[in-house]
């Protein structure tokens, strides 16, 4: 849930102060913990994609999702039901590790995040994110 905040009464809010309104998110669905395995970089050509699906204190990815209903890449295609679907998963400790038909995925060189979209075995929504391998995530400094 997306806020639109102001730190004083609307009326005393005026121009060139320092006051202004701020936006406040609160999570209704927590996004989960994800892992891309693979180190090369994601194109159109890349044939598939390995996510690691990670285990956390109330949610045990090998009984709590629902592999059918993933699609990973992009957010713009993901976010319209396009995206990579799931070949296989297997358990990795207590983690699960999904592996994706690449096909579709929609990555450019714009994203510097795939998401993961699905439901949980109860029919709830799972989201989360992942850096892209070969995205250089080093913060940018004027000059350079």
């Amino acid at each position: 849930m997306y806020l639109a905040v102001i730190d004083v009464p609307k009326k005393e809010d005026l121009s060139k102060d320092n006051h202004s309104s701020k936006n406040i998110v609160l999570p209704l669905v927590v996004g989960r913990r994800l892992k891309i395995l693979d180190n090369d970089k994601i194109t159109a050509d890349t044939k598939t994609i390995r996510l690691q699906i990670t285990a956390e204190e109330d949610f045990d990815p090998n009984t709590d999702v629902k592999v059918d209903s993933l699609r990973f890449g992009a957010p713009e295609e993901v976010d319209f039901g396009r995206g990579c679907k799931p070949t296989r998963s297997e358990k990795s400790g207590t983690d699960l590790v999904v592996t994706f038909d690449a096909a579709g995925n929609g990555v450019t060189d714009d994203n510097f995040a795939a998401k993961l979209i699905g439901k949980t075995t109860g029919g709830k929504l799972l989201f989360g994110y992942s850096r892209l391998p070969g995205v250089d995530y080093s913060p940018y400094v004027v000059g350079r």
